[in-house]
């Protein structure tokens, strides 16, 4: 019985991570979820939460990001293979809330993809967003 009681709580714990990150939307051809940026507001550390979709899934011309928060900031946002070769890279010209972005994925090979947000002109991978197409 221990062990039974173990798995359910491990699923539980596992099912409400993913539930916080990545959610399955009503429309099957839009993935979506949040993610948060620690943030400082003079000497006050903040959350900031940062929403996402991604569509129109099944993925085969175009991967359209679109990033949302509270909070204005500049991102950066990158496409790379299921090797993590740099495919393409994209940061938004201004300062904004809301952030869309197109990505060309027409001649790339049927595979795994994913999108990767990081913190302007930093390395620091934010969140990751993975995709088949």
């Amino acid at each position: 019985m221990k062990t039974k009681y173990g798995f359910l709580f491990s699923a539980l714990l596992l099912g409400s991570a993913l539930s916080s990150s990545a959610q399955q939307s009503s429309n099957p051809a839009i993935l979506s979820g949040h993610f948060e940026i620690d943030t400082a507001v003079g000497s006050v550390m903040r959350h900031v939460n940062v929403n996402y979709t991604l569509s129109p899934a099944p993925f085969s011309n175009v991967a359209h990001i679109l990033l949302n928060s509270p909070q204005r900031r500049q991102l950066n946002v990158d496409l790379v293979n299921s090797s993590g070769t740099l495919i393409s890279s994209w940061t938004p010209t201004a300062l904004s809330h809301q952030y869309e972005h197109d990505f060309d994925i027409s001649a790339l090979p049927a595979g795994s993809y994913a999108i990767k947000i990081r913190k302007y002109n930093t390395a620091e991978v934010l969140h990751t967003i993975n995709f088949t197409k």
